[in-house]
């Protein structure tokens, strides 16, 4: 298996929820690496290696990142393949996203540039097709391909053959890469209208992404402010909007002050209001919390 209880775990941070609560059955000794506009911070990584050489995996999500929107560059790939060779662990490359990209094409995946058998790369139909299906695909090699069966056995031995027919059948009669292209123009409308109004009418005191693709934008407010208790308090109740706070996306639930807004599921329309009732309660709450010189 790639984890055992106890085992040592990188993961940039912040990181998908649903991974943290993967990792979190086996109970792993996590390593957070911080994120740079253009992806993982590299040279934090290889210093936590130095000073844990145990760690047996580490977890990324490089194209349109979730939670962030952030894409890692070419260079980081690269590198990070050759990270993961010194110091011998396993890259657990997550990129159900790669395919909804706003400018541009996908990058080279990180497994291409693998040279060892190390990378897995995964994916998923749920982005591109339908959520409900829950099927996806995974690439990798050898030793660690066998074990990943074994555990697929132990665990549901294989997903529904009528999910399965119905994929095949829907791509036998349509084409997948023109769906694709439909569902960019829609996803790319409503991420411009998010980013549109952070620009436009967000306090100067926030931070945000601009994501390239994906579904996605990270807000960061200013230290000291609590974005859970800001929704719970402020934003659902007055605002009638939601968000996902930050504490859920750090292994440790460290950090209070950020955010993730999600573009994929309103019309641009229903976004622009949404957020100008986001920005305004932020203001307030900024003002708020501001000394009083």
């Amino acid at each position: 298996a790639l984890l055992n209880p106890g085992d040592e775990v990188a993961v940039e941070v912040p990181t998908y929820i649903g991974a943290l609560a993967a990792f979190d059955l086996y109970q792993p000794t996590y390593h957070a690496v911080p994120l740079e506009p253009d992806g993982l911070d590299l040279n934090a990584l290889e210093e936590t290696l130095k000073r844990h050489p145990k760690i047996k995996l580490l977890y990324t999500v490089p194209d349109y990142h979730n939670p962030t929107g952030i894409t890692m560059s070419v260079t980081k790939r690269q590198q990070l393949v050759d990270l993961a060779n010194r110091y011998d662990f396993v890259i657990l490359e997550d990129t159900p996203y790669r395919d909804l990209g706003y400018e541009a094409a996908p990058l080279p995946a990180i497994k291409s540039f693998d040279t060892q058998g190390r990378v897995v790369f995964l994916s998923s139909f749920s982005k591109i097709l339908m959520p409900g299906l829950r099927t996806g695909w995974l690439v990798a090699d050898g030793d660690l391909l066998a074990a990943i069966m074994k555990v697929r056995l132990a665990s549901d031995l294989e997903t529904t053959n009528i999910t399965h027919a119905a994929i095949a059948a829907y791509m036998q009669a349509n084409d997948l890469d023109a769906h694709i292209q439909t569902l960019k123009t829609h996803y790319r409308a409503q991420r411009d209208a998010m980013v549109t109004s952070l620009e436009q009418d967000f306090p100067d005191e926030v931070s945000f992404t601009k994501p390239a693709g994906g579904f996605f934008d990270w807000v960061t407010l200013p230290k000291g402010m609590n974005a859970a208790t800001l929704l719970t308090d402020t934003m659902i109740p007055r605002a009638h909007v939601t968000y996902v706070p930050a504490t859920n996306f750090y292994p440790n639930r460290d950090v209070t002050n950020a955010m993730r807004l999600s573009f994929s599921g309103l019309e641009p329309q229903v976004i622009t209001t949404g957020m100008r009732r986001l920005a305004d309660q932020l203001k307030l709450a900024i003002h708020r919390q501001a000394p009083v010189l």
